[in-house]
């Protein structure tokens, strides 16, 4: 999936995988990864990251994962 950073502090774009299959998931909730490092939900709450492409499923996981992502574009 493809993320966008919107906080003043961050001017970050770039590719972000979901997954269940890292150290820093627990009893399966999908966690975000960008640059292989785990990023919690308020952590992308505070850079304001939207999400500027995704598969249905990233989405899902997204939400599973209590990650509250705005969907540019729409």
């Amino acid at each position: 999936m493809l993320l966008h950073a919107t906080s003043p502090l961050s001017n970050w774009s770039g590719k972000a995988t979901i997954t269940t299959r890292s150290p820093a998931s627990s009893f399966g909730m999908p966690v975000l990864l960008i640059n292989g490092e785990a990023v919690g939900p308020t952590q992308t709450d505070w850079a304001g990251y939207e999400v500027l492409e995704a598969t249905p499923a990233e989405r899902e996981a997204l939400r599973r994962g209590d990650y509250h992502f705005k969907l540019a574009n729409a």
